[in-house]
């Protein structure tokens, strides 16, 4: 199911997730920017129908996108100006927080995703949009593998996570992001959708800066370190 549309036909889970009131506002970002961005990434894919590799499979989530509705809030929570900063999306999908990512002045975007068939959706997103909108920045890229296995750029300062995978994959990127912030000093900022793990963080000396979630661990937190 495409667009919008995606994201309807899972209302009944959106009203059990979210209550009423949220789930309304959920479905509203979902129209809006569905409709601004026209890359219908609404769409659930189960873990098993992913073309990854086994081991990924037992440790990786189902691929559902990020509601843009906590997008949007996560982002703002980040608060003052990016220009300059590189933002990594792990476990970036067909690219739907890529795409709202180049709304704002990053430097440099970049999506690392398992999923060969995902990955090549998301640079066809990419690339769509970019043209239909005549944009040229921020560059981005998309970074097929395992996102255990991703070298950190010294340079990205940003890192977004969907609830993308379980502890066993996300332990060892956060040493990888650990490791390239203190091999070059610099402050690093963690936008964590639905955070499901973020005592994983904690535990790598990451701390929580701003959170809202509901009962249900639906929301975003932002850390710091």
């Amino acid at each position: 199911m495409r667009g919008a549309a995606g994201f309807v036909a899972n209302g009944f889970r959106s009203l059990q997730q979210y209550g009423l009131g949220l789930a309304a506002k959920v479905l509203l970002f979902e129209v809006v920017y569905e409709t601004r961005f026209r890359s219908a990434t609404s769409r659930l894919v189960a873990g098993d129908d992913l073309d990854i590799d086994e081991p990924l499979k037992r440790h990786g989530s189902p691929y559902l996108p990020s509601p843009y509705y906590f997008a949007h809030r996560a982002f703002r929570a980040l608060g003052g100006d990016v220009t300059g900063r590189s933002l990594i999306d792990f476990g970036c999908g067909l690219g739907r927080v890529l795409l709202f990512a180049s709304q704002f002045p990053f430097r440099k975007i970049i999506g690392v995703e398992a999923s060969p068939t995902l990955s090549e959706g998301a640079r066809a997103n990419l690339r769509r949009y970019y043209a239909r909108v005549g944009k040229t920045a921020p560059g981005w890229s998309i970074e097929s593998g395992d996102a255990a296995k991703f070298a950190i750029p010294d340079d990205a300062d940003v890192f977004y996570f969907g609830d993308p995978f379980g502890p066993a994959v996300l332990d060892p990127v956060v040493r990888n992001i650990v490791a390239s912030i203190e091999r070059r000093p610099r402050p690093a900022t963690v936008l964590y959708v639905h955070p499901a793990h973020s005592g994983v963080f904690q535990s790598h000396g990451f701390r929580a800066v701003a959170a809202e979630v509901n009962p249900q661990g639906r929301g975003f937190m932002v850390l710091t370190r």
